[in-house]
């Protein structure tokens, strides 16, 4: 689990996922071995309210997060060439995080599934309990 997790009141971690350091074997080679101390380290979790990506560089760190209300769809990009990656888009604007990845194809499709689901619960409206009328 990710060091730096706040989790909010009735937050529960669904997915953690870590990048696979697989996907970037290239950039290790081309760069002689070097790419190892300067790269980031990513950190993804998704939660039952919201995605959260933890970036850990050799100089600085960050955190991004996207509830899950804010979703509108969640494509997945899956190559033998490149891993997978899952792309989140919403209907305000640009959101903080639009790609996810390098994962393994394995993870992406677990990861992108996470999300769906609990998006498509949202627009149910199974998130949002409904005063009864008296």
């Amino acid at each position: 689990m990710a060091s730096g997790l706040r989790l909010q009141q009735g937050e529960t971690v669904v997915l953690d996922v870590i990048p696979s350091a697989f996907w970037t074997m290239g950039k290790y080679v081309l760069s002689l071995g070097l790419w190892t101390f300067w790269r980031p380290r990513h950190h993804f979790v998704v939660t039952n309210q919201r995605v959260l990506v933890f970036r850990n560089g050799l100089l600085t760190q960050g955190e991004k997060t996207v509830p899950l209300s804010r979703i509108q769809d969640v494509a997945l990009r899956r190559s033998i060439l490149s891993g997978g990656h899952v792309v989140l888009s919403g209907a305000g604007g640009i959101l903080s995080i639009q790609s996810i990845g390098p994962l393994t194809r394995e993870q992406a499709r677990e990861f992108a599934d996470a999300i769906g689901e609990r998006i498509h619960q949202g627009s149910q409206g199974l998130s949002v309990p409904h005063a009864a009328a008296g």
